[in-house]
């Protein structure tokens, strides 16, 4: 694709050529009101003055249209592996990329989150970022997104992304209960008791409902408490032998839960006395003797 167009290099400063241009102007008035002869000459002549100072060009562009880039992102972290998530993904995204292919002068640029076994967050502007790093901003046309919804570095997404559409997988009617652990110690005095604090997440939940929580230490069942739903719960646990001590916290399962993957956790902590007695036996003494 051509283009002509006209551009100017004044050969002086570019501020000046509006006085000179007013200058030029009113001379040929003024001689034509006091009729001096050649006062059209005048005025060409100073008209072809102006404009070799204003230094005009013809210049003739051509121009090969850049393609606009859309990113497709495909999240296909673990908690899309649930229920019907991996079919409606596979069909959203295969229909999303096949609509991008048919616009004209739009060039597809897939993003995959991959399911990572060592991380349990989902980490998807900022890989959308690398992708669209080398993009300037003026090109980028938008962003499609397939996603669950659970995105958890949204708060530190910086670039330009354009205009952005999110296709959420999943149904309305679908529920989840999850158990935190907040708090627990690292250690607890044999003997006594420690106080680890959980909360039990459920959306779906009726204001003040309860869960029915169990705890289990070294593999052996303690009790269960029932907590309030989303309110932290302290819950003691008894500190009854010196060394590690593994403990699982795990909450009864609700009703029509899309997995129960999220729906223990584990804690550990060290048993330490709270005081040492030693006898030290020497059969000979030294220096060392009294440090001890």
């Amino acid at each position: 694709m051509e283009a002509t167009g006209i551009a100017f290099e004044p050969l002086v400063a570019p501020w000046l050529l509006l006085p000179l241009g007013a200058a030029a102007a009113i001379v040929p008035v003024l001689a034509a009101a006091a009729r001096a002869p050649g006062a059209g000459w005048r005025s060409v002549a100073l008209a072809a003055l102006w404009m070799a100072l204003a230094n005009p060009t013809l210049e003739t562009e051509t121009r090969k249209p850049l393609d606009s880039i859309a990113a497709l992102v495909v999240d296909r972290s673990r908690s899309q592996e649930i229920g019907e998530r991996p079919a409606q993904t596979d069909a959203a995204a295969a229909e999303a990329a096949r609509q991008l292919e048919a616009l004209p002068g739009i060039e597809t640029r897939l993003v995959v989150i991959d399911r990572d076994d060592g991380a349990r967050s989902t980490r998807l502007f900022g890989a959308l970022a690398r992708a669209l790093s080398d993009a300037p901003p003026e090109r980028i046309a938008g962003t499609v997104v397939i996603t669950d919804g659970q995105v958890h570095d949204a708060a530190e997404a910086a670039g330009a992304f354009g205009p952005l559409h999110v296709l959420l997988t999943g149904g309305t009617d679908e529920r989840d209960r999850r158990l935190v652990v907040e708090r627990a110690p690292n250690y607890g005095v044999v003997g006594d008791d420690i106080t680890a604090v959980v909360r039990v997440e459920d959306d779906a939940a009726p204001p003040g409902a309860v869960a029915e929580v169990e705890i289990r230490i070294d593999g052996e069942r303690l009790r269960s408490a029932a907590v309030a739903i989303g309110e932290p719960a302290a819950l003691a646990l008894p500190v009854e032998r010196a060394g590690p001590t593994a403990v699982e916290f795990s909450v009864a399962a609700g009703a029509g839960e899309l997995t129960l993957a999220n729906n223990s956790a584990a804690a550990a902590f060290n048993g330490v006395r709270d005081r040492l007695r030693v006898m030290l036996v020497s059969g000979e003494p030294n220096q060392s003797l009294r440090a001890w």
